[in-house]
């Protein structure tokens, strides 16, 4: 799976060199508390996790006036989790690296309605409370919602968030999925 998902990455990307015109967006999430879940064969267990900040650049080409498809990148400061099955002081984060995609529906009006897709692959990364356990690895990234554009350069969008990591426990190596959802604000700054 991960290899299609890398492969799609590279022929999305360059086939969106050959279109000359670009821009830049800044982007500052405001991830709300969400849900952080551990499932395996002998374990399953909820949590939640903690509020989360996450700056990111996104590299958007316009292929209409409605119509944006782009490539991004961001980073998730880490945050906890309140859960009886791990530390206090465990935390986790993501570095997402994925292809977007923006709808707009006014594009000559002051304030333009959008709809946002994001998909790719989430690098996931923990501290030592967290990896304790053993070895995190990433997994799929994809988010949805929609917001609006004000006067062509400010964005903010509210967006549904899946991501996905796997953990291989360090002595029995079984392996077992993780999973965090929550929805989070966006705001951009769009050049």
């Amino acid at each position: 799976m991960r290899r299609y998902v890398i492969v799609f990455v590279l022929f999305t990307l360059c086939t969106m060199m050959i279109h000359a015109e670009s821009r830049g967006q800044f982007t500052f999430n405001i991830d709300f508390a969400g849900t952080h879940k551990i499932s395996g064969s002998e374990f399953e267990g909820d949590a939640e996790s903690e509020l989360g900040l996450s700056p990111g650049l996104e590299f958007l080409f316009p292929l209409s006036d409605f119509f944006m498809l782009g490539f991004a990148g961001e980073y998730q400061f880490e945050r906890g989790i309140d859960a009886d099955w791990a530390s206090s002081s465990a935390k986790f984060g993501f570095m997402p690296v994925y292809i977007t995609s923006k709808i707009g529906f006014l594009p000559d009006e002051a304030l333009n309605p959008e709809i946002n897709l994001n998909i790719g692959y989430a690098f996931m990364y923990a501290n030592d409370q967290y990896e304790g356990l053993g070895d995190v690895n990433g997994g799929l990234f994809y988010a949805i919602g929609g917001g609006l554009v004000l006067g062509d350069k400010l964005v903010a969008n509210l967006l549904y968030r899946y991501q996905t990591g796997t953990l291989e426990t360090a002595f029995t190596k079984k392996k077992y999925d993780i999973t965090q959802t929550q929805m989070s604000l966006m705001l951009a700054w769009r050049m």
